[in-house]
Protein backbone atom coordinates (compact mmCIF):
# COMPACT_ATOMS: atom_id res chain seq x y z
CA UNK A 1 0.00 0.00 0.00
CA UNK A 2 2.74 2.22 0.54
CA UNK A 3 4.40 1.91 -2.99
CA UNK A 4 0.84 2.78 -4.46
CA UNK A 5 0.21 5.88 -2.06
CA UNK A 6 3.99 6.78 -2.94
CA UNK A 7 3.69 6.47 -6.82
CA UNK A 8 0.55 8.22 -6.92
CA UNK A 9 1.68 10.95 -4.80
CA UNK A 10 4.59 11.16 -7.21
CA UNK A 11 2.40 11.10 -10.30
CA UNK A 12 0.21 14.53 -8.80
CA UNK A 13 3.36 16.19 -8.07
CA UNK A 14 5.12 15.47 -11.71
CA UNK A 15 1.62 16.31 -13.40
CA UNK A 16 1.62 19.14 -11.10
CA UNK A 17 5.26 20.25 -11.59
CA UNK A 18 5.16 19.31 -15.28
CA UNK A 19 1.86 21.53 -16.40
CA UNK A 20 2.93 24.80 -14.60
CA UNK A 21 0.26 24.85 -12.28
CA UNK A 22 0.80 26.15 -8.73
CA UNK A 23 -2.11 25.76 -6.33
CA UNK A 24 -1.63 27.64 -2.53
CA UNK A 25 -3.80 26.50 -0.18
CA UNK A 26 -5.40 29.34 2.04
CA UNK A 27 -6.91 27.28 4.69
CA UNK A 28 -10.90 26.86 5.23
CA UNK A 29 -10.90 25.28 1.47
CA UNK A 30 -10.45 28.07 -0.39
CA UNK A 31 -6.58 28.95 -2.16
CA UNK A 32 -4.85 30.43 -5.49
CA UNK A 33 -4.33 29.26 -8.42
CA UNK A 34 -2.21 29.92 -10.90
CA UNK A 35 -1.41 27.84 -14.76
CA UNK A 36 0.99 29.74 -17.42
CA UNK A 37 -0.75 33.80 -17.73
CA UNK A 38 -3.93 32.42 -15.68
CA UNK A 39 -4.39 33.13 -12.40
CA UNK A 40 -7.42 32.67 -10.11
CA UNK A 41 -8.72 31.15 -6.86
CA UNK A 42 -10.76 28.11 -6.13
CA UNK A 43 -13.17 26.98 -3.16
CA UNK A 44 -14.45 23.93 -3.05
CA UNK A 45 -17.59 25.50 -1.17
CA UNK A 46 -17.01 23.61 2.24
CA UNK A 47 -16.59 26.89 4.04
CA UNK A 48 -19.33 29.20 3.09
CA UNK A 49 -17.87 32.02 5.57
CA UNK A 50 -19.14 33.55 8.54
CA UNK A 51 -23.07 34.91 9.51
CA UNK A 52 -24.85 36.46 12.20
CA UNK A 53 -25.49 32.38 13.10
CA UNK A 54 -21.43 32.54 13.80
CA UNK A 55 -22.32 34.17 16.98
CA UNK A 56 -24.74 32.80 19.17
CA UNK A 57 -24.51 31.78 23.11
CA UNK A 58 -23.62 33.53 26.47
CA UNK A 59 -20.41 35.48 26.27
CA UNK A 60 -18.26 37.44 28.70
CA UNK A 61 -16.60 40.98 27.11
CA UNK A 62 -13.91 42.82 29.33
CA UNK A 63 -13.42 46.06 28.12
CA UNK A 64 -11.39 49.30 29.15
CA UNK A 65 -10.84 51.96 27.55
CA UNK A 66 -11.63 56.42 27.77
CA UNK A 67 -14.25 57.93 27.94
CA UNK A 68 -14.95 61.88 26.78
CA UNK A 69 -15.77 64.58 29.24
CA UNK A 70 -19.58 65.20 29.79
CA UNK A 71 -20.96 68.16 31.49
CA UNK A 72 -19.47 69.41 35.02
CA UNK A 73 -16.45 67.13 34.74
CA UNK A 74 -13.32 68.82 35.06
CA UNK A 75 -10.99 66.28 33.33
CA UNK A 76 -11.19 66.05 28.93
CA UNK A 77 -11.29 62.37 29.45
CA UNK A 78 -11.33 59.76 31.66
CA UNK A 79 -10.49 56.09 32.12
CA UNK A 80 -13.51 53.93 31.68
CA UNK A 81 -13.45 50.10 32.37
CA UNK A 82 -16.01 47.02 32.84
CA UNK A 83 -17.54 43.75 32.33
CA UNK A 84 -21.18 42.88 30.27
CA UNK A 85 -22.44 39.74 29.89
CA UNK A 86 -23.59 39.64 26.09
CA UNK A 87 -26.18 37.38 24.22
CA UNK A 88 -26.62 36.99 20.51
CA UNK A 89 -29.16 35.14 18.83
CA UNK A 90 -27.01 33.98 15.78
CA UNK A 91 -29.81 35.85 14.17
CA UNK A 92 -28.77 39.78 14.61
CA UNK A 93 -29.81 40.52 17.59
CA UNK A 94 -27.97 40.82 21.02
CA UNK A 95 -29.27 41.24 24.97
CA UNK A 96 -27.31 41.29 28.10
CA UNK A 97 -26.18 43.61 30.84
CA UNK A 98 -23.11 45.46 31.82
CA UNK A 99 -21.21 47.21 34.42
CA UNK A 100 -19.07 49.93 33.72
CA UNK A 101 -16.36 52.05 36.13
CA UNK A 102 -15.43 55.24 34.98
CA UNK A 103 -13.81 58.27 36.59
CA UNK A 104 -16.35 60.98 35.91
CA UNK A 105 -14.40 63.47 37.90
CA UNK A 106 -10.68 62.82 38.38
CA UNK A 107 -10.21 66.66 40.31
CA UNK A 108 -11.94 65.28 43.17
CA UNK A 109 -11.16 61.40 42.25
CA UNK A 110 -14.98 60.67 41.92
CA UNK A 111 -15.95 57.14 40.35
CA UNK A 112 -19.17 56.21 38.89
CA UNK A 113 -20.53 52.92 38.75
CA UNK A 114 -23.24 52.30 35.77
CA UNK A 115 -25.12 49.01 35.25
CA UNK A 116 -27.97 48.10 33.28
CA UNK A 117 -29.48 45.82 30.29
CA UNK A 118 -28.12 46.35 26.32
CA UNK A 119 -30.40 45.53 23.96
CA UNK A 120 -29.26 45.81 19.81
CA UNK A 121 -28.37 44.37 16.60
CA UNK A 122 -25.19 42.87 14.79
CA UNK A 123 -24.10 41.98 11.34
CA UNK A 124 -21.57 39.74 10.63
CA UNK A 125 -19.10 39.47 6.94
CA UNK A 126 -18.18 36.59 5.46
CA UNK A 127 -14.55 37.15 6.33
CA UNK A 128 -15.96 37.00 10.69
CA UNK A 129 -15.86 40.83 10.69
CA UNK A 130 -18.62 42.49 11.96
CA UNK A 131 -20.77 46.14 13.26
CA UNK A 132 -22.94 45.79 16.17
CA UNK A 133 -25.21 49.16 18.02
CA UNK A 134 -26.40 48.81 20.97
CA UNK A 135 -28.54 50.68 23.27
CA UNK A 136 -27.44 50.76 27.03
CA UNK A 137 -30.42 51.56 28.99
CA UNK A 138 -29.18 52.36 33.11
CA UNK A 139 -30.77 50.45 35.79
CA UNK A 140 -31.42 50.52 39.84
CA UNK A 141 -28.17 50.91 42.05
CA UNK A 142 -26.63 53.10 38.52
CA UNK A 143 -24.82 56.50 40.25
CA UNK A 144 -27.47 59.39 39.46
CA UNK A 145 -24.23 60.31 36.86
CA UNK A 146 -25.07 57.70 34.69
CA UNK A 147 -29.12 59.32 33.74
CA UNK A 148 -31.86 57.52 33.57
CA UNK A 149 -32.03 57.64 29.24
CA UNK A 150 -30.93 55.09 26.81
CA UNK A 151 -27.17 55.37 25.54
CA UNK A 152 -26.03 53.84 22.01
CA UNK A 153 -22.45 52.68 21.34
CA UNK A 154 -21.67 51.25 18.29
CA UNK A 155 -18.39 49.00 17.96
CA UNK A 156 -17.03 46.82 15.31
CA UNK A 157 -15.69 43.25 16.21
CA UNK A 158 -14.02 40.27 14.32
CA UNK A 159 -14.79 36.60 15.35
CA UNK A 160 -11.56 35.08 16.80
CA UNK A 161 -12.89 31.75 16.95
CA UNK A 162 -15.41 29.48 17.62
CA UNK A 163 -15.42 30.91 21.37
CA UNK A 164 -14.07 34.71 21.67
CA UNK A 165 -14.59 37.94 19.42
CA UNK A 166 -12.60 41.05 19.80
CA UNK A 167 -14.19 44.25 20.20
CA UNK A 168 -13.24 47.68 19.62
CA UNK A 169 -14.90 51.37 19.43
CA UNK A 170 -14.30 55.03 18.91
CA UNK A 171 -16.97 57.72 18.56
CA UNK A 172 -17.67 60.87 20.38
CA UNK A 173 -18.57 59.44 23.93
CA UNK A 174 -14.96 57.56 23.68
CA UNK A 175 -12.85 54.82 22.69
CA UNK A 176 -12.36 51.18 24.21
CA UNK A 177 -11.88 48.18 23.49
CA UNK A 178 -11.64 44.07 24.51
CA UNK A 179 -12.18 40.48 23.81
CA UNK A 180 -15.57 38.69 24.30
CA UNK A 181 -15.20 34.61 24.82
CA UNK A 182 -17.82 31.80 25.50
CA UNK A 183 -19.05 31.60 29.59
CA UNK A 184 -17.93 28.58 30.99
CA UNK A 185 -15.21 27.87 28.61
Amino acid sequence: MRIKTAIVGMLALGLTVGSGVAMAHGGHGHGKISAGGYEGEWNDGDDGGFSNSSLHGIYVLRFSGYQNATSGATNASAPVNGLAILTPDGNGNLSGTEITNTLINSGSGTGVRCSGTLKGTYNVNLDGSGSATAQFTPGTGSDSACGTTAVANDFNFVIVNEHRFSVASSDNTGSWGGDAEVQGD
